[in-house]
């Protein structure tokens, strides 16, 4: 059966629409081996095969891949804006306090140092 799909709908007799569908395939079957499926017994057996829905890409047929990496490259990333750099040394947002900013004569000076 997976040779028979590697043909293409084309060579099928399908040459208006170049997918497949579960209709299409059900058909097939049909046509080559006289067993007759509903879709959702086509879906799980196309599964148990190894073959899995595809969604084509919806791109235009004269996309020029080369010019959207360009713009991609040097236009959106630039207008995106990358975020600021953080300083090292501190996971946080706000300004650090110095130690010498609290005077070592208040209770509870020594209250950082190790036991």
């Amino acid at each position: 059966m997976a040779a028979l799909l590697d043909d293409g709908p084309a060579a099928h007799g399908w040459v208006d629409d170049p997918r497949w569908t579960l209709t299409r395939v059900c058909e097939l079957v049909t046509r080559h081996f006289g067993y007759t499926y509903s879709l959702r017994g086509m879906s799980l057996l196309l599964h148990r095969l190894g073959f899995s829905p595809q969604v084509r890409a919806h791109r235009a047929a004269e996309r020029d891949e080369e010019s959207v990496a360009t713009w991609i490259r040097e236009d959106w990333l630039r207008g995106k804006g990358l975020p600021a750099r953080r300083m090292r040394g501190s996971a946080s947002r706000t300004k650090q306090v110095k130690a010498s900013a609290y005077p070592k004569s208040e209770p509870g000076a020594g209250a950082g140092t190790p036991r």
